[in-house]
């Protein structure tokens, strides 16, 4: 008697299940594999985010001397803020470009301590301004964060001011 078409025989059924058990367990074993995988992952990246926001801290001796040079800048640009004379606080004195351009000057340098060496060497185009007035003097020549310059219509100035007597307009 012949069997129908659809039907197979035990012993393919057989190697069929013996073939899905095969499969199954090396699906398991890889699911497994994927799994640990990610987990390390997920450890490594929140160990990752855990160092990255954890505070980079300066050795003590490099922050005192860092200190030093800053000091010694803002004592040879006066110590004081030439607008308004504020010396309470040197924290509170930034150095200011007179011409603007300072996010321009500072890239020039690797490094802040080479762009404070510079200054002490040749501080013209540098004066020194308590945080208020120099803000003041930003919004008041209208200096961008960019450095750029613009007229009080919004256009951007082309070129740069050559001195105090281009800003002002006074000759």
């Amino acid at each position: 008697m012949k069997r129908p078409h659809n039907t197979r025989s035990f012993r393919t059924l057989q190697r069929r299940i013996a073939h899905n058990k095969t499969f199954l367990k090396d699906y398991e074993e890889k699911t497994l594999v994927v799994e640990k995988i990610r987990v390390v992952e997920k450890t490594r990246i929140v160990e990752r985010d855990r160092v990255l926001k954890k505070p980079i801290e300066m050795p003590h001796f490099q922050q005192r001397h860092s200190h030093q040079l800053r000091r010694a800048v803002l004592d040879s640009l006066g110590g004081k803020c030439v607008a308004c004379g504020y010396d309470a606080d040197w924290r509170a004195l930034q150095i200011d470009h007179i011409l603007g351009g300072g996010g321009r000057d500072r890239k020039k340098y690797k490094d802040v301590k080479a762009y404070y060496e510079h200054i002490i060497e040749d501080d013209t185009g540098y004066q020194l301004l308590c945080a208020n007035c120099n803000w003041i003097k930003k919004y008041e020549n209208h200096e961008d964060a960019s450095g750029l310059w613009y007229h009080y219509d919004g256009e951007k100035i082309e070129e740069w001011p050559k001195g105090p007597e281009d800003i002002t307009g006074v000759h």
